[in-house]
């Protein structure tokens, strides 16, 4: 009877865990990270480091296209306010957005806005921006393309020790 008892707990304990947990196996109900209104798109996943995951993705629901993300733990639970966090704030329309985590364990951000500027912002593991303003990499004497969008640019990231190279396609 003795054995049986620390073994029950034992059970006990590891199915509570799964109880808790938000990840769901249902096609038909998923893990929402937001239900805000509007047009939420162009996902972005990176780890944490510590088995869970960063999401950022565009928001229109303001009326204009900003970031917002979530920060997820290793069970899926959500540990930024619900339907997501407001990263970056826009005067005008952001349309394409990447991220990397360096090895400093902080995230790097890029966005590229409507009015051809590619901004850069170094974030903390709860979306505290650690410089005191982003930093423009490309804009205003040039224009960012993309083939298939026209002026839309595509932003790839490659972590490179507590920095990161940026790929855009840049003409004009």
């Amino acid at each position: 009877m003795k054995s049986i008892l620390p073994i029950g707990l034992l059970l006990l304990l590891f199915s509570s865990n799964t109880l808790l947990a938000q990840w769901s196996n249902d096609p038909a109900n998923p893990l929402l990270l937001s239900t805000a209104p509007d047009n939420q798109n162009k996902p972005v996943i990176i780890t944490d480091n510590n088995e869970g995951n960063f999401v950022f993705w565009l928001d229109k629901r303001s009326g204009i296209t900003n970031v917002y993300g979530q920060h997820l733990d290793k069970m899926g639970n959500q540990l930024w306010e619900s339907n997501g966090k407001l990263i970056v704030e826009s005067p005008i329309d952001i349309w394409d957005v990447n991220a990397v985590l360096n090895n400093e364990g902080n995230i790097l951000l890029a966005w590229y806005r409507q009015s051809d500027t590619l901004f850069v912002q170094k974030y903390d593991s709860d979306a505290t921006p650690l410089w005191p303003t982003p930093t423009k990499v490309a804009g205003d004497d040039a224009t960012l393309t993309n083939t298939f969008w026209g002026p839309v640019g595509s932003v790839a990231m490659l972590v490179n020790g507590d920095g990161c190279f940026l790929a855009y396609n840049l003409t004009g």
